[in-house]
Order: structure tokens, then sequence, then C-alpha cells
């Protein structure tokens, strides 16, 4: 451009090509300005994409922690058992999603009697079994030792037992240990305290067969299972195993001695099914007392009166004066023994009975037609022990019983009781003491 200038003002070039070469030098100057133009546009195009990207790596990063947050893993080993929440539902910290039940160690739910508790302490105490020991009750044994956990007070052993479970006529028994209480102790409603029973091997099982049926038997212990815990207990008492229907109430037996049946008061431990087991206790038999006996005394005149006799009299009191077995109810791991009990032993309550009712429905009893007395069957012997009245009983020893220990328990006993004025204990013999030497 400047050369033409310069031809421009020597008069070497016409004006219509000055003209030209300005008009060529504004298109070039105008296109370079737009290539500029473009230069800066794409290079702001450039850092808004490159922000764009490192937004977008930013909310990768991002989505990638709340994908990690979202994914909830169980604290165990399981199996899934409930699903709590459905895909696409909206939750919140705190609600349940699902239950998992730990299938590698199983808790038995059961609850145990009073009587049957106590059997299980004192096993506990013979195998010197470690106490449990719990969290719950977390203070310092001493300020010394650094450990924080106190033993329960209720000293629960691990006590083995095994847990059975029938199908089909096959028992599969799983091996495990009475762990802890579940709870602070008694449950109120049923009086019983319940425990958990605690298997560490699941699919390690036992298989019996109760009627020669073909071994088909659950490969693991499942949830859900209605199954018996029993607990192998050293009685270190002799026990005796006696029919469920020989048992009255208030812990009382029939037996049988010298040909005739008798009452005797027993120790009641269990009664399983049709069987019972009861404590094996020294007897004791008392000779030269006298029997108590009822007298019932209706005058002949009152007996034709109402057309009686001392036969109906003695039926009508006999039909009304019984305690009847009614058979047993058995529910899961318990039988109840069913018993009419209506049998009177005191005179006022044979008394009450009636015997008639008459056309104007007033009931007649025992006590409007007679008397009742309680009194002693008349006897022709008396028991007297140094001139003076006196009855001998004889302490037996049961078979496997310790005699010895009997034998002082018998001694203690006579040395430390005390009786109403006028009356005293006197041993006359004592087959223990040839065993001493």
């Amino acid at each position: 451009m400047e050369r033409m200038r310069s031809l421009f003002n020597r008069k070497a070039t016409s004006e219509t090509e000055m003209d030209n070469a300005t008009r060529l030098e504004l298109t070039a100057r105008n296109a370079v300005q737009m290539q500029q133009n473009q230069l800066n546009t794409l290079a702001q195009s450039k850092k808004t994409k490159e922000a764009a990207l490192k937004l977008a790596q930013a909310e990768l990063e991002r989505t990638r922690v709340d994908l990690q947050r979202c994914k909830v893993t169980s604290p165990i080993a399981g199996r899934i058992v409930d699903d709590m929440k459905e895909e696409g539902d909206y939750v919140k910290p705190g609600d349940e999603l699902v239950h998992v039940s730990d299938s590698s160690r199983m808790e038995v739910k059961c609850s145990l009697k009073g009587d049957e508790l106590a059997w299980v302490w004192q096993h506990g105490q013979q195998m010197n079994a470690p106490p449990i020991q719990t969290s719950e009750t977390a203070v310092a044994e001493s300020a010394t030792s650094g450990d924080s956990r106190k033993t329960d007070p209720f000293k629960m052993p691990n006590v083995p037992c095994e847990i059975a479970f029938d199908f089909e006529g096959v028992e599969t028994v799983w091996d495990g240990y009475l762990s802890r209480y579940e709870g602070t102790g008694m449950d109120r409603a049923t009086r019983m305290f319940p425990c958990r029973v605690i298997v560490e091997q699941p699919e390690k099982t036992r298989v019996k067969a109760l009627t020669g049926a073909k071994s088909i038997s659950p490969p693991t212990l499942l949830s859900g299972m209605y199954v018996t815990v029993r607990i192998p207990i050293d009685s270190p008492v002799p026990l005796l195993q006696v029919p469920a229907e020989s048992l009255r109430p208030g812990e009382q037996l029939w037996v049988v001695r010298d040909g005739h049946l008798k009452v005797v008061s027993i120790s009641l431990v269990r009664v399983d099914g049709d069987m019972a087991l009861v404590r094996q206790i020294s007897q004791a038999e008392i000779t030269g007392e006298r029997k108590y006996q009822i007298d019932v005394e209706i005058p002949e005149k009152t007996l034709r009166q109402y057309g009686l006799t001392l036969t109906d009299v003695s039926r009508r009191i006999r039909l009304r004066n019984l305690e009847l077995p009614g058979g047993t109810i058995r529910d899961q791991g318990e039988t109840y023994l069913l018993r009419g009990k209506d049998k009177r032993v005191l005179g006022e309550e044979i008394a009450s009975i009636p015997l008639i009712t008459r056309e104007d429905g007033v009931v007649l009893k025992v006590s409007d037609l007679g008397k009742v007395k309680d009194e002693f069957v008349d006897t022709t012997s008396i028991s007297r022990i140094n001139g003076k009245p006196g009855l001998a009983i004889d302490v037996n020893a049961a078979s496997r019983e310790d005699l010895l220990a009997m034998a002082d328990s018998v001694k203690d006993y006579v040395k430390e009781k005390q009786l109403p004025p006028g009356y005293s204990f006197a041993i006359w013999g004592n087959s223990s003491d040839g065993r001493r030497r």
C-alpha cells in the first residue's frame, strides 16, 4: 500500500488503481479482524468448556460418593428374611430396610420354670461352669482389675444342652449351650424365666429315627422351627421314675406297702409325658398312733322318716366324696394332669354333703339328719415309752441313699427341733453306727 501511495504521489499510477488498492487493504483488514474475533471467541469457548468439564468431573465425583453412601452393607453374613422397603421408596435415617438372619450361629428362645432354673443353677455349681459376663451390669469390680464388666448377678452357667426337632418320625438334634436371660428376669405374664440357647454350628446335626422310617431331616437349624430344648442335669440326689397317673395333688404318691395301698408325700421334680420324676427320699413309718375317724350318727327314727338305710347314707356320702383322675393335657414341653378333686377329710365337710331333697325343694344335708364327729379309731392296744404315751418313728434309707448322711440329718433334726412343752425326742437305735466302724 505504501508503494501505491508513493507511485500515486509521483503521478505514476491512476486514482482508480489507488482506490482499488485502498479497497483491497480495507477488505484484508476486515478479514484479519474477523479472524481475530473468531480466535477470541474460540478461546473464551475453550475456557467455558474447561469450566464445564471441571464441573462435570466434580458432579461425577459427588455422584460416586453418593452412590457409595447409598450402598448398604450388612455387618453380618446371612440371609435376608424380610424386605421392609421396595425399590423407589423414599427412606430416611433410622428406617429399617431389611431383616438379616445370621445363619452361621442360631439362637433358640425358651422359658424355664423356677424349679427348672434351680436345677440348672445347681448343675452349674457342680460342673464349675463360669458365669456369663454381661455389659448391662457394667460396674468396676475393683480399682486395679481394669475390667469394667461385672458377672451376671443371676450367675447363669453355660450349661450344655440339646435342641431337638421332630419331623416325620425323625428327630434331628443340635448341640448348644444355655447362654443368657432374655430381658431382666421373670416374665410377669407367664411367671417363667425367658432364656436364650446358642447353637454355634447349626449345620452340624445328629439324626435319630423314632419310628424306623427313612432318615429325612432338615440340613440346618432354620428360623421359625418349634424345637424341644433338653438340658442334661446330673442330680445330686437319687431320683425315681414313676407313672404320672400315680401322682396325687399336693405332691403325694400312691404306693403299695405290705400289700396295702398307701399315700406318701414326695418331692415332685417334673412330669414328662406319661412318666414323672420324684426325689427318692427316706421313708418314715409311724407306729402306735391312733388313726383319725369320722363318725356319722343318724337316729333310726330319722332314717325311717325319710325312707333311708345306713347303706343308702353310706353310698350317697361316698358318691359325694370322690377324687378321680381326669386324664392329661399335653402342650409344647408341658404336661398338665387333670383331676376331679372333691375329697372331704374333715367332719364339717362331711356334714355339708346333701343327702335328700324333699318334695318342697328343700335340700337336707348330713348335719340336718344326724351328728358328725371327728374322732379316733377305737383300738385295743396302747403305745407307751418309759411309761408315758409315745409314738415310734422308724426312718429307713431308700436305695442308693447315703445312710450315714441320712442318719446325721435325723440326729440334727432331733437336736434342733423345738417341740411343745411335755414332748421330747429320744433315739432308741441307729443301724448306721456299724457302718461308721
